[in-house]
């Protein structure tokens, strides 16, 4: 069922500027009342951020799990956990009973938001981020690349213009996603859509 919607999958750097926490958020909440399902990790970074934002639009969302389903590798997300196993689903390729998460075990995690998303947003690249090994696992399997611009001088700036000059669609609402998902022409219907779920809410 969340899968037979649109799928948006949303990463980047742990530690975020103001800006793009804000705009992280947004994107989230604001995607997910235009019916998207937002698909992310849990951490609390731009992932959890993204959750928290569907989830305040009471909207549908996948957490990728680098830990076995029924365990939180970060104690204070177990609420967050929670909360997306009744609005969406917590997916893991790692059984039951299986040990604490190593460092690889993000990175193998990657490749499954990378698989599940439509079209991949890069919201920040800064520091040590999975972010640059997930684009390049969504690229190779054809799947749109879309990145919230930033200045050369913000952290992990120039990568994101590298991004952008290499063909990444840039993004700085939902509006935009939806135009990539969709295509040309696609912002005014979504979002007449969205707008009207959230004044019947």
């Amino acid at each position: 069922e969340l899968r037979s919607r649109p799928t948006v999958g949303i990463v980047g750097s742990r530690r975020l500027t103001p800006y793009t926490e804000q705009i992280t958020f947004t994107l989230a909440r604001d995607l997910a009342r235009a019916g998207v399902t937002v698909i992310s990790g849990v951490n609390e970074g731009p992932e959890g951020i993204a959750h928290h934002g569907a989830l305040a639009a009471v909207g549908r969302t996948i957490a990728v799990m680098a830990c076995s389903g029924e365990l939180s590798h970060l104690t204070r997300q177990n609420r967050l956990q929670q909360q997306i196993r009744a609005r969406g689903s917590a997916v893991s390729e790692f059984p039951p009973g299986f040990f604490e998460p190593q460092r690889w075990c993000f990175t193998a995690s990657q490749r499954i938001i990378a698989a599940l998303a439509d079209v991949l947003v890069v919201v920040e690249a800064g520091g040590y981020s999975c972010a640059a090994l997930t684009t390049q696992i969504a690229t190779d399997l054809g799947h749109d690349i879309a990145v919230v611009p930033a200045r050369h001088s913000d952290p992990g700036g120039d990568r994101i213009f590298r991004l952008l000059r290499d063909g990444a669609h840039p993004v700085g609402n939902a509006e935009d996603v939806l135009e990539v998902i969709h295509g040309a022409g696609a912002r005014g219907p979504a979002l007449r859509g969205a707008a009207l779920r959230e004044v019947a809410a």
